[in-house]
Order: structure tokens, then C-alpha cells, then sequence
């Protein structure tokens, strides 16, 4: 198991890894210390702050895969945009 130091928190690689080789979605909530971390870079499909200050719901999270399959989009309104360097 590989794991990589970023600002105080600990990525644990297999877990993106086996959620994107299983077909599972990643959601990521952070906190202040690790907001700009790249973790769409790692493979997260969505990142907030926290589910609550973006008002998410369990239908934000699954109905896009159940309307369109697993592979949508989820939280496309509610999720942080990808930052560009």
C-alpha cells in the first residue's frame, strides 16, 4: 500500500484506485487544510466542502447513475470545479 503525504492528510492510493476499477464513484468531502489538493487529479468524481454547505442529497449522488447509467455525472451543479494551473 502506497500513501503519500499532502498538507497533513494521508491519501491512501488503492482507495481511488479500486473505487474507479469497481465502476464506483468518489466523492470527497475536505477540510480547510486540504482544499486545494488535487483530488480529481487522484480520480474523485466530485469534491465539497462538506454534503450540508451544498445541500446535497442522496438524489444528487445516485440519480444521475440511475437516469443515466453508472457512468454520469454526479453533482454537476453542487460539486467543486476542477482547478485549472
Amino acid at each position: 500500500m502506497m500513501n503519500v503525504q499532502f498538507s497533513g492528510l494521508v491519501l491512501i492510493f488503492p482507495v481511488f484506485y479500486f473505487s474507479r476499477v469497481q465502476g464506483m464513484k468518489c466523492l470527497i468531502t475536505y477540510t480547510s487544510s486540504t482544499e486545494r489538493e488535487d483530488f480529481y487529479g487522484f480520480g474523485a468524481d466530485a469534491k465539497v466542502p462538506d454534503l450540508g454547505s451544498r445541500s446535497v442529497t442522496l438524489n444528487d449522488i445516485f440519480g444521475p447513475m440511475k437516469e443515466n447509467g453508472l457512468d454520469a455525472e454526479i453533482l454537476v451543479e453542487k460539486k467543486d470545479k476542477v482547478l485549472t494551473h
